[in-house]
């Protein structure tokens, strides 16, 4: 298992698998046992890597990541389950190749870190409302700017996201992001 969220003791999601070759699985805890839960049925056939999970209460959860496709380039991934079933998220602005970091906004919307591997495209932070997408101004690095987790302090607005640039040499560099 490589990430967890919890909506309550007896209420856990995890993401398991998405190593080389390997197919990443939702799995959920209800206190009992584990149990693999069914993913929207237009990935069926899919190879996808699920990067983050979250749980914003017992009915919604969000698990975002990407989806690799040979000879061109990945798609980024959202999917939301409220209630009992799984939806692909619509409305996310177009330009991610992979969505890693997801993190509950405490107002029914949520917050969305990206990656676009493209050196000139900083649009890697993204807010939910509940109605529609915006971005919010990242920090400016070169050599494609990447999130890789986000944390929401309870009890407030404000958020935080940390990121960098994934080409881990001499030339990397690392920010931290905060929204009040």
């Amino acid at each position: 298992m490589s990430r967890l969220s919890a909506a309550a003791p007896d209420d856990l999601w995890a993401l398991a698998g998405g190593g080389a070759g390997d197919v990443s699985v939702v799995e959920h805890w209800d206190g009992r046992r584990w149990r693999t839960v069914h993913t929207p049925s237009s990935l069926s056939g899919a190879k996808v890597l699920f990067h983050d999970v979250v749980a914003v209460s017992a009915r919604e959860v969000w698990v975002a990541g990407s989806i690799p496709r040979p000879g061109r380039r990945q798609a980024a991934l959202l999917m939301r389950r409220d209630g009992g079933r799984w939806s692909l998220a619509g409305g996310v602005p177009a330009g991610a190749v992979s969505f890693g970091a997801v993190a509950p906004d405490g107002h029914g919307g949520v917050w969305l870190g990206a990656s676009n591997y493209a050196y000139d495209d900083h649009r890697i932070l993204l807010h939910f409302d509940g109605r529609s997408w915006t971005y919010e101004k990242a920090p400016r690095i070169d050599n494609g700017p990447a999130v890789f987790d986000m944390a929401k302090v309870p009890g407030g607005d404000q958020v935080f996201a940390a990121g960098g640039n994934p080409s881990f040499d001499e030339h990397s560099s690392g920010w931290i992001w905060m929204r009040r």
